[in-house]
C-alpha cells in the first residue's frame, strides 16, 4: 500500500488529503495551525500539529517512510523552502510542491523538487479548455514546459492505433499510459487500437500536447 504526507491542510492540502484517503492509501497529515488540523482530525488517523520545516519533527512522525510528500503551504515562500530542504534531509525521496508563483515554482525547481503544481493556472487552463469544447481533456504541469494531458477519447480517436498517432505527431509527443475497462498500461505499445471512452496520458512539450489536443481532442 503507497503511503503519502500532505503538509499544509489549507483548502487545497484538505481537498489533496481527502482525495488521496479515498484512494485506499496510507497517509500522514500535517498543519502548525491546529484550527486547520481539527478540520480533518476526524477523517484522517494520522493528523499531526507541528512546523514541518522541523526536520527531526517529520522523521518523528515517519515521513522519511513515504512514498511522496506533498507541499501545501499556501503562499509562505520560505516556509514551502525550508519544508523541502527539511524532507531533502530526512531523505524524502519524491517531493510535489505547489507554487504560488512562477518565480516560487522555478526556486522549487531549481532546488529539486520532482514536481511543482499550480492550482491556480492549471484550474484556468482546463476551463479554457472545456469553454473551446474540450470537455474530455485535463493538463497537468510537470514542469514550466512539460505537461501531462489526460485525454478520454471521443470520436476522433475512435479506432486509431497509437502507432498511427506517433506516425502523425512524431517524437514531440508520447503517450506514456492507456487506459481500458478501468485498467491502466503503463508501457503501451503501438498496436494498440484506441475505442471511444478509452483514456490515454499523453506527455510533451506544451506547444505539442496544445496541437494534439487541437487534432485528437
Amino acid at each position: 500500500m503507497k503511503s503519502f504526507a500532505v503538509i499544509g491542510l489549507g483548502k487545497f492540502g484538505h481537498e489533496m488529503a481527502l482525495n488521496l484517503l479515498n484512494q485506499d492509501v496510507v497517509l500522514i497529515a500535517i498543519d502548525k495551525n491546529e484550527a486547520s488540523a481539527k478540520k480533518i482530525k476526524s477523517e484522517i488517523e494520522n493528523v499531526f500539529i507541528f512546523d514541518a520545516t522541523d526536520a527531526v519533527a517529520l522523521k518523528q512522525a515517519g515521513i522519511s517512510d513515504v512514498d511522496a510528500a506533498i507541499i501545501s503551504t499556501g503562499e509562505d515562500i520560505e516556509a514551502s523552502i525550508l519544508c523541502v530542504m527539511a524532507l531533502q534531509e530526512i531523505g524524502v525521496k519524491t517531493i510535489i510542491a505547489k507554487a504560488s508563483s512562477g518565480a516560487h515554482g522555478q526556486i522549487l525547481s531549481k532546488l529539486g523538487v520532482n514536481r511543482v503544481i499550480y492550482p491556480l493556472r492549471d484550474a484556468a487552463k482546463n476551463l479554457a479548455l472545456n469553454l473551446l469544447g474540450h470537455q474530455n481533456c485535463v493538463i497537468i504541469d510537470v514542469t514550466t514546459t512539460l505537461k501531462v494531458a489526460r485525454i478520454k477519447a471521443t470520436a476522433k480517436l475512435n479506432n486509431i492505433r497509437i502507432s498511427e498517432i506517433n506516425e502523425k505527431m512524431g517524437s514531440s509527443i508520447n503517450i506514456i499510459a492507456y487506459k481500458k475497462d478501468n485498467t491502466w498500461d503503463r508501457n503501451p505499445i503501438e498496436q494498440i487500437l484506441i475505442h471511444t471512452d478509452d483514456e490515454i496520458l499523453v506527455m510533451g512539450e506544451q506547444k505539442d500536447v496544445s496541437e494534439f489536443i487541437k487534432v485528437y481532442g
